[in-house]
């Protein structure tokens, strides 16, 4: 959601930087994540603590898709080139293949709220109300509120 937004507000030059900060942010967090859950996790597991900490970070999505995405760039280097382009490309060798990836790319991130928001059970955030409001308080203004003033103060 943050890369359309990038685009918007600062053109090629804010896609290039927002891509390499969630390029690094995406792995750290989901790794943080993974981990501070599973420590903390009030399930007494038959396995140790690392085995589960390490089981939880191999089958995270969002740490496969990093893993496989750093992989295809590192193939990329390896196709053989000539005149200093690759002599196969998805785009070029297999157009069909790139537009369905491409119409899926548009409309993953709306599937991914539609599913997460069917899932959701209302019953069980009653008693969570406080922590869900200040938590999406702190995210939707405070925070904001913080980082522009600091922006605008550095200016």
């Amino acid at each position: 959601m943050g890369l359309p937004l990038a685009i918007s507000l600062g053109g090629d030059e804010a896609a290039v930087i927002a891509s390499i900060a969630t390029s690094i942010g995406i792995p750290i967090f989901n790794v943080s994540a993974v981990i501070i859950l599973n420590a903390f996790s009030e399930k007494k597991a038959k396995e140790s603590n690392l085995k589960r900490i390490f089981l939880g970070l191999i089958k995270n999505p969002l740490i496969i898709g990093v893993t496989i995405g750093l992989l295809c760039v590192g193939v990329r280097y390896l196709l053989p080139e000539e005149n200093g382009a690759p002599i196969f490309t998805i785009q070029s060798n297999l157009p069909f293949l790139y537009t369905v990836i491409g119409n899926l790319s548009s409309v993953a991130s709306p599937i991914m709220l539609i599913c997460l928001g069917a899932c959701l059970d209302f019953k069980l955030t009653k008693s969570l109300v406080l922590k869900i409001a200040a938590g999406v308080s702190l995210r939707l203004i405070v925070i904001p509120a913080i980082a522009i003033g600091g922006a605008l103060l550095l200016k």
